[in-house]
């Protein structure tokens, strides 16, 4: 399916002129044109080869980042917080505070939180 939608040239994002921000860096404008799109491809194949496909609430898959736009946590998350998060950036030097502050307030335990803190921050990729 990716390599159909490569053939004919769809990009999500063409002519955009984004430069995505990825957990490893910079994506490129090359790059960002197509963000997104594999994901779709291979969630397509999926749900056409099986019945079994669960849809998750929102809840699962959240990137940290946009949890706490601007600073603060949106309300939403303090009542049913997110099962599943994932870091992006949120843990390279300079952030990696930040993230772990904001895993804190959304109720991960001291344990964990502790563990994370041996592993950050993220040496620059």
């Amino acid at each position: 399916i990716f390599t159909a939608s490569l053939e004919r040239g769809w990009r999500p994002y063409a002519g955009a002129g984004i430069d995505v921000h990825a957990s490893t860096g910079s994506v490129g404008h090359a790059g960002s044109e197509f963000w997104g799109s594999s994901q779709t491809a291979l969630a397509l194949a999926i749900w056409a080869s099986t019945g079994r496909v669960l849809h998750h609430s929102d809840r699962y898959n959240v990137p940290l980042h946009l949890i706490a736009s601007g600073g603060e946590i949106d309300p939403r998350w303090l009542t049913a917080p997110p099962v599943h998060v994932h870091y992006h950036w949120m843990f390279d030097a300079g952030r990696h505070e930040i993230a772990l502050e904001l895993l804190a307030r959304l109720g991960v335990s001291e344990d964990a939180l502790q563990w994370l803190g041996e592993w950050l921050p993220f040496p620059a990729a």
